[in-house]
């Protein structure tokens, strides 16, 4: 579930290119898996925030006909941990996390203008 924004470069022209960036919540799905020593490892649903960088082009054949080519790379975020210091040379506040694995998705669709 994400929600973002779409920058076309060359509005109103047959080839028009764009680029998108959004900014949601992503679930992972967990499933119980047997191992081969017959015990059983149960896994969790979980949620991360994320991010996805994108780009792509809308090619129209005609004033009301399209196809809009995608590619994104999505990148759920999670957050190891939080400090504050105080100190006689100043203060100071830290986060940190990382990004467990980098997914990416190729979308194709037809236009139709009303």
């Amino acid at each position: 579930m994400q929600i973002g924004y779409i920058r076309s470069i060359q509005k109103g022209k047959k080839f028009e290119p764009f680029g998108a960036v959004t900014i949601g919540a992503v679930l992972f799905q967990g499933s119980a898996v047997q191992l081969p020593n017959a015990s059983m490892i149960n896994g969790e649903d979980i949620w991360r925030f994320a991010v996805t960088l994108g780009g792509g082009a809308k090619i129209y054949f005609s004033d009301r006909i399209g196809l809009r080519l995608q590619a994104r790379i999505m990148a759920p975020l999670y957050f190891a941990g939080a400090g504050l210091y105080f100190g006689t040379s100043g203060s100071g506040f830290g986060v940190s996390g990382g990004v467990p694995i980098l997914q990416g998705d190729f979308t194709g669709g037809l236009i139709i203008r009303i």
